[in-house]
């Protein structure tokens, strides 16, 4: 093998990859700008719309349930046992998809429930966890993945 083929095989071997999966990323909470984060990510106007995430690509939407309007919708990253789909919580429909192994997976448009839409899947309330524990149990592991990652990448 002559040195151009040995240094191309070294540098393909020590350069860094980044395998991890591209979500889209963005928020809106009504009433606000940022809209188009629950049809069009790719034209959301409050920042970067696209993240490298080293877990699902994940949605997680509170809608009225008379209006079927977004009260709260986010895109990003996380890992969660949650169930797929939406449970009625009376006064609101609160959803949760993830996704992964195809990059920007979470850019399905939901500008409305689900519920109301006829097309989305009912959870029982026994599957659904506290939305503050979701949140949390989200932030902690995001945290601890970076810090993972921080450090394998000292070395």
């Amino acid at each position: 093998m002559n040195s151009v083929n040995q240094f191309f095989l070294l540098a393909m071997i020590f350069l860094p990859i980044d395998c991890r999966q591209m979500c889209w990323t963005c928020q809106y909470l009504r009433p606000g700008r940022g809209l188009e984060c629950t049809t069009v990510p790719a034209n959301w106007t409050g920042g970067e719309s696209r993240m490298r995430c080293p877990t699902k690509c994940i949605i997680t939407a509170d809608y009225d349930s008379t209006s079927g309007e977004a009260k709260f919708f986010h895109r990003g990253c996380g890992e969660s046992s949650q169930k797929d789909g939406c449970l009625d919580l009376g006064a609101s429909h609160n959803c949760f998809f993830a996704c992964e192994g195809n990059d920007y997976c979470n850019g399905q448009s939901l500008p409305r429930s689900p519920l109301l839409e006829g097309h989305g899947v009912n959870r029982s309330s026994q599957d659904s966890m506290p939305k503050d524990v979701i949140i949390l149990t989200l932030t902690l592991a995001m945290l601890i993945k970076c810090q993972t990652l921080a450090i394998v990448s000292m070395y």
